[in-house]
């Protein structure tokens, strides 16, 4: 039988993976064990449960069907789930957009430029982000000096190229 627990992401067709993160682990989810090919010898045992067979037979089972299939089909189940994506999805997906996760600013050097956003947005402690990105080796001398690196040290990094 198939149960609601953390099982990780699975390759699916399409190259794309999902996440499943239940809000209830290992709760009896028999509505999917006919799409996910059940076999007789994986069962609520514990041990079966948790097993590298098991985690096999998920993977096949999974593979069967596309990403956009298994998380609406776990959403069906009020299972909680969402595709892991790539940088460049999650960057361009709407929800990023919605939550305000990325700003725009005005880079010295760069001009125009996309950034994260502060992660969390609170609505009495507004948090923003504030300065652009740092040059290469910008803040090394000040960093260094925080480390306790003395100014001939520095100088000798700077010398061989180690700082900018």
């Amino acid at each position: 039988m198939v149960r609601r627990g953390g099982s990780g992401g699975s390759h699916r067709r399409g190259g794309r993976r999902l996440q499943d993160r239940p809000a209830a682990p290992h709760q009896p989810c028999p509505e999917l064990d006919e799409d996910l090919g059940e076999r007789p010898e994986f069962h609520p045992r514990p041990a079966v449960r948790t097993s590298a067979r098991a985690a096999a037979n998920l993977r096949e089972g999974g593979s069967r069907n596309t990403t956009d299939h298994w998380v609406k089909r776990l959403e069906d189940e009020d299972i909680l789930c969402a595709p892991v994506r790539s940088l460049e999805q999650t960057l361009d997906d709407e929800q990023t957009a919605i939550n305000n996760m990325i700003t725009e600013m005005d880079h010295p050097v760069a001009g125009g430029i996309r950034a994260l956003n502060a992660p969390l947005h609170l609505s009495a402690a507004l948090a923003e982000v504030r300065r652009v990105p740092p040059q290469l080796g910008e803040h090394g001398t000040e960093v260094l000096d925080e480390l306790g690196y003395t100014t001939e040290q520095i100088a000798l990094l700077r010398e061989k190229g180690v700082l900018r």
